[in-house]
């Protein structure tokens, strides 16, 4: 019956040890993640290859609503296309804003929603879009980086 109660206690205090240190450490990856999807979202408006393509996992699968699954590859090729278009002028994002965010952490991955909303010129005419997004991030070798990617169209 000792037994059973120092292994009862030994439980306890255990679980009573590690909860707060698991839940500091959400918070931490919470921050993490935060931190980076806004740095990305930088990237991206720039259309920074480099930067998007270290900051991406190998296997990176993107869908939106109107296409096929693009993976790694597919979607920096988009990004040069992209790059392309806003140096020529044919793009021009005049604004870009991400609300609604929340993210949770499941260890060394999470999963980040929001709403973004964008609006600018596209080969002349204007644009205004709001979708709404899931990412997946993975924490490699230190760094988060976005696994995977979808949107949906909202209405305006």
């Amino acid at each position: 019956m000792n037994n059973f109660k120092s292994i009862t206690g030994l439980i306890v205090a255990t679980l009573l040890y590690t909860l707060p240190l698991q839940a500091q450490r959400a918070t931490q990856a919470i921050q993490e993640v935060t931190q980076a999807i806004e740095v990305f979202n930088q990237a991206f408006l720039t259309a920074d290859v480099i930067f998007l393509d270290q900051h991406l996992t190998e296997e990176y699968i993107h869908s939106n609503s109107g296409s096929a699954l693009i993976d790694k590859k597919g979607w920096l090729n988009y990004i040069k296309k992209r790059h392309t278009q806003l140096k020529s002028g044919k793009l021009k994002v005049h604004t870009y804003h991400m609300t609604e965010l929340t993210v949770k952490a499941y260890g060394n991955s999470a999963i980040a929603n929001c709403l973004i909303t964008s609006s600018g010129v596209f080969r002349a005419k204007k644009f205004k879009s709001i979708i709404r997004v899931t990412q997946m991030w993975v924490k490699e070798k230190n760094v988060w980086k976005r696994a995977a990617f979808h949107d949906s169209k909202l209405s305006k």
